[in-house]
């Protein structure tokens, strides 16, 4: 049985309040974390540079991007997201939407949708695999959208090479990757312990046509776990060790450059 606050979440009610909620926290100014953010981003952020937002949702990072001076492109499916961002970035000169999710393949895909608009995903697997954990116990995936789907190589005839790519889509990371044959000088990948097969797979795919340098971080702690980038095998083998550790997420980040 659903408990009150799982059904209140599938209410219009709780659409309105989620939406003021989110102004709210766009409108609260500049925090010590987006300060923290800000630093660790430029390392690879300059001014000027291309930036792809890969899942933007509601556009927390996408002020990140801007104060470090770049161009972003914000690739998000959901339309209450779109909507969102529409009104916040819908005149930013330096700021492209694009109402679409990225895959392996141009075409149409239903997305599972949650009333937590962070955990909406295009994998069933995915979805399987934090519900069986409990992760997201309070959460559902009662609705679904019909998106559009494009590839990161059709982003980039489009647009140009980004200097960084920020891939946060809810477990469907692979087939972003999947759609990709160019070099970025560096993209993240979100990842969750129940479902790391999927972060293999998208290095794996990597490693096909490039040389990758590897290093994550753990629970946005925006600090590396590790001094040094290290091969992928080596980072395969301690992302291994947090398999069975269902408190945690983080996100990996892969240097990408030609192969020798």
């Amino acid at each position: 049985m659903k408990s009150i606050k799982a059904i209140f979440k599938n209410t219009s009610a709780f659409t309105f309040y989620r939406k003021r909620r989110d102004k709210k926290i766009w409108h609260s100014g500049w925090s010590d974390r987006d300060e923290r953010l800000k630093l660790f981003y430029s390392e690879f952020i300059k001014p000027g540079d291309l930036v792809f937002d890969v899942g933007a949702n509601v556009g927390n990072r996408i002020k990140i991007f801007l104060e470090l001076g770049a161009r972003v492109i914000a690739i998000e499916p959901q339309n209450y997201c779109v909507d969102f961002l529409q009104e916040l970035y819908g005149t930013h000169p330096n700021v492209e939407i694009v109402p679409k999710a990225m895959g392996r393949i141009n075409g149409q895909m239903e997305m599972l949708v949650s009333s937590a608009h962070t955990i909406s995903t295009l994998s069933h697997k995915w979805k399987n695999a934090v519900s069986t954990s409990g992760r997201f116990a309070e959460d559902a995936w009662d609705k679904r959208e019909t998106v559009q789907v494009a590839t990161l190589d059709q982003m980039i005839a489009e647009f140009g090479i980004p200097v960084f790519a920020k891939i946060d889509v809810e477990g469907f990371e692979d087939q972003v990757v999947a759609g990709l044959s160019n070099i970025i000088p560096c993209i993240s990948l979100e990842f969750i312990p129940e479902h790391m097969d999927c972060i293999f797979n998208c290095v794996n795919h990597l490693q096909s046509f490039c040389d990758c340098t590897i290093n994550y971080s753990l629970d946005e702690s925006m600090v590396f776990e590790h001094d040094q980038w290290e091969s992928a095998e080596k980072i395969g083998d301690r992302l291994s060790m947090y398999k069975n550790n269902r408190e945690i997420v983080g996100d990996v980040y892969v240097k990408m450059r030609e192969s020798r």
